[in-house]
C-alpha cells in the first residue's frame, strides 16, 4: 500500500495511497548500492529496465509479484516410543 516517493528519504508517501514499490534508494539494497557506487540514490525504481522480469500491475491486497518461483522444502524427523 505504498505511493512512491521522489525522494529517497521515506521511500512512500506517508499520506498517499497506492500499489507501487518503495523508492529504491530506501531500501536497504539501495542504500548499500548507492555506498558502493552501483545505483545513485536518484533511482526510484519506477524504469521496467531494472528489473529482469516484467512488474504486472497489482491493484489488490491479495496479489504480489516476486522474481523467482517460491519453493517449500521441509525435512522431518519423527521419533516415537
Amino acid at each position: 500500500m505504498c505511493k512512491r516517493s521522489p525522494l529517497p528519504v521515506t521511500g512512500c508517501l506517508p499520506d498517499e495511497f497506492g500499489w507501487e514499490q518503495p523508492h529504491l534508494g530506501a531500501t536497504t539494497f539501495g542504500i548499500f548500492a548507492a555506498g558502493a557506487g552501483a545505483m545513485p540514490l536518484g533511482v526510484d525504481g519506477s524504469d521496467p529496465s531494472l528489473y529482469d522480469f516484467p512488474r504486472p500491475a497489482i491493484t489488490g491486497f491479495r496479489q504480489m509479484h516476486t522474481d523467482f518461483e517460491p519453493v517449500y522444502q521441509s525435512d522431518e524427523d519423527m521419533v516415537a516410543l
